[in-house]
């Protein structure tokens, strides 16, 4: 481990003890969760720990803590909305002050300026669905005007922010009036004190999403090991996770993706308030937290001007880019069809990649703005990636096509379709390990031109038949099929370690373990570098 994660380790240390003497129920969660389950270990980036906690247990380890203040290890602190006027801010910390780690974001409270670990509350909300809606809306403005740094729901639709907006709005000159502390208040006993027994959804805020998750995935819990110590987990982590995450959970992010915080400063062996006791006592922070609130205000109110800016900006670079792309790309539709009947996928994403890339961009997809090209050329785009195992991919460029009653193009059924099965086979396996779910579908999809081009089809037989692999005949017809189809889908690390395990398992040990080394290299997904890794001691993981 990294100096960062063994403090952090310690800090986990401390509270499972705390949570276990107490019979206190949290859940591993974010992408400590991630690690913990791919591969046993901190993920190389990860620079904090994600903690799930519901409503009531958090109510009950926040009252031991204010009555037994003892309980915590020296230099240890608990910091949430209502024992620190300044950190406003719905996720609960547990802060080790003997360290300094402090975030922009988090250098006005001063207290929350260490190496932390996060609880994120998991709030029950109403079953029915209008109520659901009405408590979510409140719980949003609520959030809105807890926090006077920033605007919070910024992935919402224009047409969505406007009625948000205007509950805000009503909100904040209630503050103005009776005091924003006062009216926070009252918010918070609605949006928190929802009885658990009615509810079957739970809510959370993780940074600007509202996520939904089902009661049912933290009913009990599970352990998992993470750094050689077990933790827990949500029964139904998996589920959880692809809430969290969407279908491509299983797989380690690479540039962008690994998502890092930060800080300003950062000192593990000196105390945050060697730095706070500096520079707070030179801010009037009464002011200032007035001047925030006055300028957040401000922004909620140009908020949609500038989406409605950005919304018209994207569509103006959609005309140029269809303009573009009738000139360069469709012309070249017959050699596109022509390399997706010939399964040239390396040649298709190079050809594509202009499209895919701006189509695919940030404002492009929040505004749903399309470009418009000839369908045949949307259809190969969306095909050629789900035949190479990106269904997750195709889906959202499959979204862009729907018209303003959510309905696709003819032309795109079979793509819906193949996304569809694609889905299917990966809950199946990695949310349920249900052999015969997988079993069930590939009997449906046997006949299917289109499913038989699908890399997922072949994924999932090939774990269909190892789930019940028993004898060398087995191995052996894995083998086979597995050597099949990596010489159709030869950049494909998945297949590559079906034929990693069956070469192993009829008897080609060290010809086996050379191509697990190839399959971990060929692939970004974390089950694979975990197997390898047992199998063969390369870690790949250590290459991040």
């Amino acid at each position: 481990m990294l100096p960062l994660h063994e403090s952090l380790f310690d800090l986990l240390i401390e509270i499972d003890q705390i949570c276990q003497e107490n019979d206190i129920q949290y859940f591993l969660a974010g992408g400590s969760a991630l690690g913990a389950l791919r591969n046993n270990c901190f993920l190389p980036w990860d620079d904090d720990i994600d903690l799930y906690i519901t409503r009531d247990n958090w109510n009950k380890l926040r009252d031991l803590v204010e009555q037994k203040p003892e309980i915590l290890p020296p230099y240890r602190t608990f910091v949430y909305k209502e024992n620190t006027r300044y950190h406003r801010n719905p996720i609960v910390r547990y802060v080790k002050a003997n360290t300094t780690v402090i975030y922009a974001a988090q250098a006005f409270s001063g207290m929350t300026c260490g190496q932390q670990l996060e609880f994120f509350i998991l709030d029950p909300i109403p079953a029915e669905e209008a109520e659901k809606q009405a408590h979510l809306e409140t719980q949003r403005a609520y959030l809105e005007l807890l926090s006077p740094y920033f605007v919070v729901c910024k992935n919402m639709n224009v047409t969505e922010f406007k009625d948000h907006l205007a509950r805000y709005e009503r909100y904040y000159q209630e503050g103005r009036s009776r005091g924003v502390e006062t009216v926070l208040k009252e918010l918070a006993e609605k949006v928190e004190t929802y009885d658990d027994a009615l509810c079957d959804t739970y809510c959370l805020r993780w940074g600007i999403r509202t996520l939904l998750h089902k009661k049912e995935y933290y009913q009990g819990s599970r352990k998992i090991l993470l750094e050689g110590r077990e933790f827990p987990v949500a029964p139904q982590l998996e589920k959880a996770l692809r809430v969290d995450y969407g279908d491509s959970w299983m797989y380690i992010p690479s540039g962008a993706g690994q998502i890092t915080h930060n800080p300003i400063v950062e000192n593990l062996d000196r105390p945050f308030k060697d730095y706070t006791d500096i520079y707070l006592p030179k801010i009037d922070r009464e002011s200032l937290i007035e001047e925030y609130t006055k300028n957040k205000h401000t922004n909620m109110e140009l908020y949609c001007t500038r989406r409605e800016i950005e919304m018209e900006e994207a569509k103006l670079r959609s005309i140029i880019a269809e303009h573009d792309f009738r000139k360069t790309l469709e012309p070249q539709k017959e050699e596109l069809k022509e390399l997706l009947e010939q399964e040239d996928y390396r040649a298709l994403n190079r050809m594509l990649a202009k499209y895919t890339s701006l189509q695919m961009s940030k404002n492009f997809r929040r505004y749903g703005v399309r470009i418009n090209l000839d369908p045949e050329i949307i259809y190969i785009a969306i095909m050629s990636w789900i035949r190479q195992g990106l269904y997750y991919r195709a889906s959202g460029l499959m979204n862009l096509q729907k018209d303003s009653e959510g309905n696709l193009p003819e032309g795109l059924l079979v793509c819906q379709e193949m996304i569809e099965m694609c889905r299917a086979f990966s809950v199946a396996i990695y949310d349920n390990d249900d052999p015969e779910t997988v079993e069930a579908l590939l009997e449906q999809y046997k006949d299917n031109a289109e499913a038989e081009k699908v890399i997922d089809y072949h994924r999932a037989y090939l774990w269909s038949l190892q789930k019940k692999a028993d004898c060398f005949a087995v191995w052996k017809k894995i083998f086979d099929y597995s050597t099949a189809a990596c010489e159709r889908y030869p950049f494909d690390g998945e297949l590559l370690e079906y034929l990693a395990v069956s070469t192993i398992r009829v008897g080609w040990l060290p010809r086996g373990r050379e191509i697990y080394k190839k399959a971990a290299d060929k692939t970004r997904n974390g089950f694979v570098w975990k197997r390898c890794k047992k199998v063969t001691g390369y870690d790949r993981m250590a290459r991040e």
